[in-house]
């Protein structure tokens, strides 16, 4: 569960810009974020303290890589 702040660890096969897309359980994306992922493992931290409770996904996309990971505000 997040509370504030969630923390996320991605484990990346290149270095490139990540696109990042929190998404609601509705499917319409809520948050977007644009990162630099290198090699080997990356570590990201995100404040939700506005987002209302409920569960979410968290998507990873690049052109070569692609990770989502299911997450529950509350």
């Amino acid at each position: 569960p997040v509370h504030t702040v969630l923390t996320a660890a991605f484990l990346s096969t290149h270095t490139e810009t990540v696109n990042i897309k929190i998404v609601n359980g509705n499917g319409v994306p809520v948050r977007t974020y644009v990162r630099n992922a290198n090699v080997g493992s990356n570590t990201w931290t995100f404040d939700l303290t506005t987002l209302v409770p409920g569960v979410y996904s968290f998507v990873v996309q690049s052109p070569h890589q692609l990770a989502s990971a299911v997450f529950i505000k509350i």
